[in-house]
């Protein structure tokens, strides 16, 4: 058994971040991990990408090849299009409603119009993160935000406690408190939706 997710978004939102905290949660389980990024310009708001793979295996590659990715979290609408081809048909997609548009871009897609290739591609989970996080007073926990809502949902089979432990061991103390606040709104969210 290989599970594969892809995390996207653009540089400054924290999917590196975002990746360690599943690999160790993952870790936690029993699990072999590989984590792996390919990221543009990060500093800029260039595309990143997060490759997490986990096993009950130890030899795997960290990749993730076009149309095998099992669920998708990313944390900006137009990315989360851009990608779409690393994942099998009826994947799992939890996606951030929030759209940064690239600096030089003229055409930009309508919302509806990203959400519409969404759905037309899987089972998506539309999630009002940005908007929670800013609410809480920090829009840097919008990834946290959507990691509450996945383990909520049980879409990533990971224990609150092992998620919490997780978070804790890859952040700085003085983050803990309002991540673990932002962890706790996505799994209210996960129960109202």
């Amino acid at each position: 058994m290989i599970e594969s997710i892809v995390l996207s978004g653009v540089g400054g939102q924290g999917l590196i971040t975002l990746g360690k905290i599943f690999g160790k949660a993952f870790m936690k389980n029993g699990y072999y991990v590989k984590v792996a990024e390919t990221h543009g310009l990060s500093q800029r708001g260039g595309s990143v990408v997060v490759y997490v793979k986990y096993s009950n295996k130890r030899n795997f590659s960290p990749i993730i090849p076009p149309g095998f990715g099992d669920i998708y979290v990313s944390l900006e609408l137009i990315e989360s299009v851009r990608n779409l081809y690393l994942l099998r048909k009826n994947a799992t997609i939890v996606a951030n409603d929030l759209i940064l548009p690239p600096p030089a871009a003229n055409n930009i897609p309508t919302r509806e119009e990203l959400i519409k290739e969404l759905k037309d591609f899987g089972n998506i989970h539309l999630v009002d993160a940005s908007k929670i996080a800013s609410e809480i007073g920090n829009i840097a926990v919008t990834n946290t935000v959507i990691l509450g809502y996945l383990v909520g949902k049980n879409i990533i089979k990971i224990s609150k406690e092992n998620m919490l432990e997780s978070i804790k061991e890859n952040l700085k103390q003085k983050f803990w408190d309002i991540n673990i606040m932002a962890f706790t709104k996505g799994l209210e969210l996960s129960s109202e939706k």
